[in-house]
């Protein structure tokens, strides 16, 4: 087992050390070692002997007698020339800071893409691009992962190379799937599947076409506030899948049932994570009538009174929540004007 892994991590470096000789990665031998599990995991990207490098904003993809295949802007998932593993949305971007990798990375997650090669301009500099991730405000992660491949033949001044693979919660995998957008979500698991049949149940029995943006997000947020319960035992409870099928989460299971039920009602939803009563909180930031407002489903329920947590502005919200206000997220200027929901 050690003597095999060994061969491995020989083959991957020999491979790397080839691959920056020729300032282009061999597409079908870029791997990464997870240290922490252990696992060597491959990702192919294309055709053996394809290669690609990124040069003038571009992913320049050549076969393995040179010719190039095609070149196409980085940051686009379809790259001509490189066939995606099933189950993988690839991007592929250029960053010149760790700031502008983060605002690349939220693009990336927008889109859903599962895994991000990131290109930094030193390869000296890759510590301070992983330890710099942020996570907050990218849409539905629920885990991320980076690793990097350093060469020490080359120079720490040469571009560097960043793999960062991209998890999803269930609202976010569900709603991908339904949107086609990317072949990571063409299946759903079981438990998936029975969140989305419950979803649609109930948005089909308490929303109509008839109803308005308001009145929608104010039938989806009196449900949620009343058939799920905060899991006080048990704070590993963040999925929609076990709010929605078995009434009980903590605050993240509320805000991604919010985000589902709202896209399966037409209406633009975010999950936000920011901290709230000095502990990490997640909450929703809803689009109603063209503007957006703040909503916690979670606050609502646990005795912060349903009509305080309901579409209001930034302003209300910062008496007891924080976020990241740095443009991640929308803003949220005024409350919405009229009559809250019942409790």
């Amino acid at each position: 087992m050690k003597n095999g892994w060994k061969k491995k991590l020989a083959a991957l470096t020999a491979a790397v050390a080839a691959a920056v000789t020729l300032a282009a990665a061999p597409v079908s031998a870029y791997s990464t070692v997870c240290p922490v599990e252990g696992a060597w995991a491959s990702a192919s990207f294309s055709e053996e002997g394809a290669r690609w490098v990124m040069q003038d904003g571009r992913v320049i993809v050549t076969d393995a007698a040179g010719n190039i295949v095609s070149q196409t802007p980085a940051g686009t998932q379809e790259v001509a020339g490189i066939r995606r593993e099933p189950g993988k949305g690839i991007t592929f971007v250029e960053a010149a800071s760790v700031s502008d990798m983060n605002a690349k990375l939220r693009l990336a997650a927008d889109s859903m893409s599962t895994l991000v090669t990131v290109q930094v301009p030193q390869q000296g500099e890759l510590p301070q691009y992983v330890n710099g991730i942020d996570l907050n405000g990218m849409q539905g992660v629920s885990s991320l992962s980076a690793a990097y491949l350093y060469d020490f033949l080359a120079s720490p001044q040469d571009p560097g190379v960043l793999l960062v693979s991209i998890s999803y919660d269930d609202a976010t995998q569900i709603i991908g799937y339904l949107k086609q957008e990317n072949t990571g979500f063409a299946v759903l698991s079981p438990d998936m599947e029975l969140t989305l049949q419950k979803a649609r149940e109930i948005v089909n029995t308490y929303t109509n076409a008839s109803m308005s943006e308001y009145e929608k997000v104010a039938a989806l947020y009196q449900y949620v506030c009343d058939n799920v319960s905060y899991s006080y035992d048990d704070l590993t409870r963040f999925s929609a899948a076990e709010a929605l099928l078995e009434g009980s989460s903590v605050c993240d299971g509320y805000a991604r049932s919010m985000k589902l039920l709202c896209y399966l009602a037409g209406v633009d939803c975010l999950k936000v994570t920011g901290s709230a009563g000095g502990v990490s909180h997640a909450w929703n930031k809803v689009k109603v009538d063209g503007a957006w407002y703040n909503l916690d489903a979670t606050w609502g329920d646990t005795g912060g009174g349903r009509e305080n947590y309901f579409l209001i502005s930034d302003d209300m919200l910062r008496a007891t929540h924080t976020w990241p206000e740095d443009g991640r997220y929308p803003v949220s200027p005024s409350a919405y004007q009229a009559a809250p929901p019942a409790a």
